[in-house]
């Protein structure tokens, strides 16, 4: 997954180890606040009496790194400019050793590194020096440059820890001793500290609890960006030109009406971590719903438009229905027709109106009162009776094919 911005950003500006040494030579130009006097070397944290000593400016007329020359005064915890950082003694038989020179105020001094260290230990009856390793120089400090340079990018900005809803905003980034104290507070202005170790010349030593801190976090710029980059820009901008500011009509959900387009934001729909989005803001009086944006806004359509639509819709359904109560007509006009051409006008008129008369055929009584629900038939020797059963309380009677009594 790619990081984001902000997250990228403050690790690019290494507040705390990154995968490789610092080097101490990267110290030249730096202004940093050393955090301990004890400056170590080797795999084992090993100090020395003469290691990391600091001398005055006297010291580097001539080199001469004697007691007269030795700094008094305590450099801990307070502002310094290194203003280089060397190997002297390389060409000849002197002992080699780093300087680190630097300003402090008006004050210049040089801290003694020597690359050769002696030990209590003899081999051959000669005492063993053993060589230090620049490498493995441990130097704790705080780099002030890259402490302003984070605190302009993250001042103020706002964040959320992975897992959880609650915004919080960096408030500030200071020294305190050997500690660097991030402070951030939440949303009722309560104050929260977390604490970082300081920074190390041998990555060996270095604490990485900021990179925890960071890589647990989600910054809400960055999420922001996220979610712009979801949507094609176009796509925005149309939908922002076309619907903020103007009536629309909501054709889905609960609430479904005529609104007015008041906002187009980026916000936080989330519940139990954060989730930005686009947000619809539509009013309908004193009714204010949000709607997240989708690919598919059909839902949404302006308020004319739709209108224009139903008045088109309601034309077409006036129409058809014309249309059908015209066919309807013509089927009554041609049945009636017909009815006439095979019973004469008289009859057709009363089947029309749904009535039967003694002397009407059994195919003209269907024609009036429709198929009865059963036939009840009785033949005697003067020929075949029938009782047709329509509705309880409605029979016709028959002899042969004349209807010759109504009950109703």
């Amino acid at each position: 997954m790619t990081r984001n911005v902000c997250l990228s950003l403050l690790l690019s500006l290494v507040f705390v180890s990154n995968a490789f040494s610092q080097n101490i030579f990267e110290l030249k130009g730096k202004n940093i606040i050393l955090t301990s006097d004890k400056i170590a070397f080797g795999w084992k944290n090993s100090y020395h009496d003469n290691f990391g000593k600091i001398y005055n400016a006297e010291s580097l007329k001539k080199y001469k790194f004697s007691s007269k020359n030795l700094y008094k005064g305590d450099i801990i915890g307070k502002p310094l400019f290194v203003n280089d950082v060397r190997i002297i003694n390389q060409s000849n038989n002197k002992k080699k050793a780093i300087l680190i020179s630097f300003d402090m105020h008006s004050d210049t001094l040089v801290m003694y590194l020597p690359l050769y260290l002696k030990t209590n230990d003899y081999i051959g009856g000669f005492r063993v020096d053993v060589e230090v390793n620049p490498e493995e120089i441990s130097l704790c400090y705080h780099n002030c440059d890259e402490i302003n340079r984070t605190k302009n990018q993250i001042q103020n900005k706002r964040f959320y820890f992975k897992g959880k809803n609650e915004l919080f905003i960096f408030d500030n980034i200071s020294i305190e001793k050997d500690l660097l104290c991030v402070q951030y507070s939440d949303k009722t202005s309560q104050k929260y500290q977390y604490y970082i170790s300081a920074y190390s010349t041998n990555y060996r030593h270095n604490n990485n609890s900021f990179n925890t801190f960071t890589s647990s976090i989600l910054f809400e710029d960055d999420l922001i960006s996220q979610c712009k980059q979801k949507y094609d820009n176009a796509y925005i901008a149309a939908l922002t030109d076309s619907l903020l500011n103007k009536e629309i009509y909501l054709s889905s959900g609960a609430k479904r009406g005529f609104y007015i387009c008041e906002n187009i934001s980026i916000e936080n729909i989330g519940t139990k971590e954060p989730c930005y989005n686009y947000i619809f803001t539509l009013r309908q009086e004193e009714d204010i719903i949000k709607l997240p944006i989708q690919n598919d806004m059909s839902h949404i359509v302006l308020a004319d438009i739709y209108r224009e639509e139903q008045r088109i819709k309601e034309e077409q359904r006036q129409r058809e229905e014309a249309e059908y109560q015209s066919m309807l007509e013509k089927e009554e006009r041609e049945y009636k027709a017909s009815l006439i051409k095979k019973y004469g006008k008289k009859n057709a008129l009363l089947i029309l109106e749904n009535a039967v008369q003694i002397g009407f055929t059994k195919e003209m009584c269907v024609e009036a009162w429709g198929e009865p629900y059963d036939i009840n038939r009785t033949v005697t020797k003067n020929g075949v009776h029938e009782q047709w059963v329509y509705d309880i309380g409605r029979y016709l009677y028959f002899d042969g094919n004349i209807l010759t009594a109504i009950q109703d």
